[in-house]
């Protein structure tokens, strides 16, 4: 279970690692690499929950390429897109 402390460490590392790796190589500020890997790990971590753990709708039952296919625009998005905040922003930073 997700709530368990050992369970949710180990989860949260697996996100920063995979996704930080992703953004790793890219230029811009240690903020805006963070933020980027945690909007990747919420398009994931959402896929999983409706895909696998919940089985919501069509999301559970769509071939695997077709659920790449449409979650892989917005991640790429994340990774190499303009977001609408930026380091130099007022809002940007923890709220």
């Amino acid at each position: 279970m997700l709530t368990h402390a050992d369970t949710a460490r180990g989860w949260n590392g697996t996100c920063e690692l995979l996704c930080g790796a992703m953004c790793r190589g890219r230029s811009g500020c240690d903020a805006e690499r963070d933020l980027r890997a945690s909007l990747i790990s919420t398009q994931i971590v959402g896929m999983v929950m409706n895909r696998y753990i919940w089985r919501i709708g069509t999301m559970a039952t769509l071939p695997a390429p077709s659920v790449i296919d449409l979650i892989a625009p917005t991640v790429q998005h994340y990774l190499t897109g303009t977001l609408p905040l930026s380091p130099g922003d007022d809002s940007w930073g923890p709220g």
